[in-house]
């Protein structure tokens, strides 16, 4: 994974983390990273389909509408035969175990509850 966030309450912090990242990067792992973006993230910061505030973790609307039309479409598959309820289980744990890392239950049992999987 070469995607980073450093968050610090000190912005020389951030600069120190940031430079031993790059190092490490470099000299160990034989990566690059991007130049650093910095600035207050008090309304939170976009990454990985996320938007990460201090508060926790949150989906971006983007990604929520990729995970309604990825379920929409497992289950089309589901009621098509195209998948068997194993394969269609399965597929739904996958894309949903992405969303864990966020605040997300309600919006998972939304949308998961509104599903027929097995018939």
């Amino acid at each position: 994974m070469d995607d980073i966030l450093i968050f610090s309450n000190n912005k020389n912090d951030t600069s120190i983390f940031y430079d031993e990242a790059v190092f490490y990067a470099q000299e160990k792992l034989k990566l690059s990273l991007k130049p650093k973006i910095s600035g207050l993230s008090k309304d939170g910061a976009p990454f990985l389909g996320f938007l990460v505030k201090p508060e926790g973790i949150y989906l971006h609307q983007k990604t929520k509408k990729r995970y309604k039309a990825r379920i929409a479409e497992i289950e089309y598959k589901k009621k098509e035969n195209i998948y068997t309820e194993a394969e269609a289980s399965s597929r739904v744990t996958s894309v949903t175990a992405h969303l864990l890392l966020a605040r997300s239950k309600n919006f998972r049992n939304n949308i998961l509850n509104r599903r027929v999987f097995g018939d």
